[in-house]
């Protein structure tokens, strides 16, 4: 990977060069082999045009209309997309690391099939990807998205404890950035265990459903060593009453109450249950 930023950063389409502008240009003819590169597009348009193998690094495209082009082997690194029309334009094997979009109308498919291979670069671009869809208002877009940009910071973290690459060597080779790794990977496995980061309400019931199980197995066990409960099914029935009566903070009805750090973990479970549905909720109808 540090060889191929290495690369990237030789590259012809990245050295200093004067910024051509572009507006209200209309293409009418295919493109092959252009080098547009640090030029600006303003109001251009190149309905069902093809332009293959074309060098678009670090061009802004503004209000731009696209609509069924074709982009062949076309290279958008460090290109930003502003209000622009991309809809049903297609794209193949383009690169578009560092890319930015906002507010620009595009095929998600598209868009996906020509991700960077490098998990952090295409975390982030994904995210940019998401908070451009967002902004549009396309739900089932931004959900997909969410999915992917977890499964590259997913990537990303699994390459960064292995360090098998020079580059993930060389960032994440010192002990308080193999902790920090280590300490990211637990948290977005747990996010991920106990209510699929906010996107899959069914977890979070049954993260409750073994959670709540568990509680009641703990202070069955707990009080029928001591002698207060014996350890039949029954027994275990009265510990499952009292976890939920806790969990539910219901009165004890007139039943004995019998304490125990089981209990305890319970009722401080139900405010994270609780909030975790808030959450849950917040995120679903924020996107309608």
């Amino acid at each position: 990977m540090q060889e191929a930023e290495k690369q990237l950063g030789n590259h012809p389409g990245l050295r200093p060069k004067e910024t051509a502008t572009h507006s209200c240009q209309a293409f009418l003819e295919p493109q092959d082999g252009q080098d547009y590169s640090n030029s600006i597009f303003k109001d251009c348009a190149g309905h069902s045009i093809c332009f293959t193998n074309c060098r678009f690094f670090s061009c802004v495209f503004e209000r731009c209309y696209f609509r069924s082009a074709r982009f062949v082997n076309c290279t958008f690194v460090g290109a930003r997309f502003i209000d622009c029309n991309f809809r049903e334009a297609t794209f193949v094997r383009c690169d578009l690391k560092y890319s930015q979009f906002r507010g620009t109308l595009a095929e998600i498919q598209q868009l996906l099939v020509n991700l960077p291979d490098w998990p952090n670069v295409r975390r982030d671009l994904i995210r940019s990807l998401r908070l451009n869809f967002h902004g549009l208002g396309d739900t089932p877009a931004v959900r997909r998205l969410i999915r992917e940009e977890l499964e590259a910071e997913r990537e990303h973290l699994r390459q960064a404890r292995e360090r098998r690459s020079g580059y993930y060597a060389d960032h994440y080779g010192s002990i308080q950035a193999r902790i920090r790794v280590y300490w990211q990977s637990f948290l977005l496995w747990l996010d991920r265990v106990i209510w699929g980061h906010g996107e899959y309400p069914g977890k979070l019931l049954i993260a409750l459903v073994v959670f709540l199980t568990g509680m009641t197995t703990w202070h069955w066990l707990s009080f029928s060593s001591s002698g207060q409960l014996s350890t039949s099914l029954g027994d275990f029935s009265i510990a499952g009453r009292d976890v939920l009566r806790t969990f539910l903070a219901l009165p004890a009805s007139g039943v004995e109450a019998r304490l125990s750090i089981a209990l305890t973990l319970v009722a401080v479970g139900r405010f994270i249950f609780f909030g975790l549905v808030v959450g849950t909720i917040t995120r679903l109808l924020a996107r309608r």
